[in-house]
């Protein structure tokens, strides 16, 4: 069994742990009486501010912009025939408002769809946002992929673009999705949900900033740097 797998079945047993944490981040700046598009503007603002900072000027000119297209977000939501087909199209419609890529976009359907409850067909389908937090910790301290990247990379081109003109995805985007396959052949292999890989940033906060707590850290068993 691989490391990452050994951290996934840890993470697992810690989960409620982070629901509750997430209650007390994301839960408490959404009020729960809001429905259809005020309720997706809501969890975006949350999202941007819960990694970015929405007091932040980019991070307040995304959430304006955002606002503008939440209305579409609740129609393409709407289409279920497909989840996985209508999970892309969410997502990479988000990834167009200005100063959002993968990161924002990935972590905004996670807290909708996985803490929210909304558009439950979408779970199996969610993204890893690709944060510089998680990234380190698959390449360095998990040793799954010493080839990722170590910042949070954009999937967009110099264009702005996602797709090329026959729809196929372009060199940046079909990378990302490379990694997102392989990010779900390691969680089928430790039996769990691919959007769980993204509580390594949880990890990352609680147990390895400048104090590093590996005695208490939740992936100590999994994990080439700690020192318990």
């Amino acid at each position: 069994m691989t490391r990452l797998a050994i951290a996934l079945k840890a993470l697992q047993r810690h989960e409620a742990e982070i629901e509750q944490m997430y209650q007390h981040t994301v839960g408490y700046q959404v009020r729960r009486d809001r429905h259809g598009a005020d309720f997706l503007r809501e969890v975006f603002a949350a999202s941007v501010n819960e990694r970015r900072g929405a007091s932040e000027k980019r991070g307040r000119m995304a959430v304006a912009s955002f606002d503008k297209i939440a209305e579409e977000l609740v129609r393409l939501g709407q289409n279920q025939d497909d989840p996985l087909v209508a999970y892309q199209n969410i997502f990479e419609r988000i990834c167009y408002v200005p100063h959002v890529d993968q990161k924002i976009s990935a972590m905004f359907l996670k807290f909708v769809v996985r803490f929210f409850g909304i558009w439950p067909a979408f779970r199996p389908h969610l993204f890893v946002p690709l944060d510089r937090v998680v990234l380190k910790c698959l390449k360095y301290n998990l040793q799954w992929d010493r080839n990722l990247h170590e910042e949070s990379p954009s999937i967009k081109n110099e264009q702005k673009r996602l797709r090329g003109r026959d729809g196929q995805p372009l060199t940046y985007y079909r990378r990302f999705l490379d990694v997102q396959d392989k990010l779900q052949t390691a969680a089928v292999e430790a039996g769990v949900e691919r959007i769980l890989i993204d509580e390594l940033w949880t990890v990352g906060q609680l147990f390895c900033r400048e104090y590093p707590l590996c005695h208490v850290c939740w992936i100590r068993d999994a994990c080439v740097r700690c020192r318990h």
